[in-house]
């Protein structure tokens, strides 16, 4: 089983767009795969259409209860998800208070470790607003993480001059495919 994360300390660079679309390519490759919405904007939650939750990620930290009741399935035959909510950004006292000096990830680490066997992939779509303890905390417990932190330049990250060319765009492509395929033939 593989975790995946997609984390940054910045909105809008392609976090959720990245994990709902691995989702899918994991997806037609019979691959087993859960995602996890912990962003209260529920973007990646609202991608998967015709999804009724009873539980969501708050759940996991205000109420005692079976992980396996938190996990909706989708339209997809090889996806589950744990939604988000918007209530998550107003409970978040609620969730400190409750949790006392445990990490959420710390909490999401112990549900995956009992869930963990039912999947082969588990990507975690992560909210923006992350401290450098959550970095740590991921970057130590998560094998994989794809992030993007920045780099020195005095070019924000959707300037011109920080976009790939053609060129190394068709390449990266290319060489994704290679991997895809690989990985599905392995």
């Amino acid at each position: 089983m593989k975790i995946i994360s997609f984390l940054n300390m910045k909105g809008g660079v392609g976090k959720t767009t990245s994990c709902y679309q691995i989702a899918g390519f994991l997806n037609e490759m019979n691959k087993k795969t859960l995602v996890i919405d912990l962003d209260p904007q529920t973007n990646l939650t609202n991608r998967f259409k015709n999804i009724k939750p009873e539980k969501n990620i708050i759940n996991l930290f205000l109420d005692d209860i079976d992980p396996a009741d938190l996990i909706t399935k989708t339209d997809f035959i090889n996806i589950d998800i744990i939604t988000s909510t918007k209530e998550h950004s107003t409970t978040e006292i609620l969730v400190l208070q409750k949790i006392g000096t445990r990490n959420i990830y710390q909490i999401l680490n112990e549900v995956i470790e009992i869930i963990k066997d039912d999947y082969e992939y588990i990507l975690i779509d992560c909210p923006p607003a992350m401290t450098g303890e959550d970095f740590g905390y991921l970057l130590s417990k998560v094998p994989g993480v794809m992030f993007w932190l920045g780099i020195d330049t005095p070019y924000a990250l959707h300037h011109p001059k920080m976009s790939p060319n053609e060129d190394a765009l068709a390449f990266a492509v290319a060489e994704i495919g290679k991997f895809l395929k690989h990985k599905a033939e392995a």
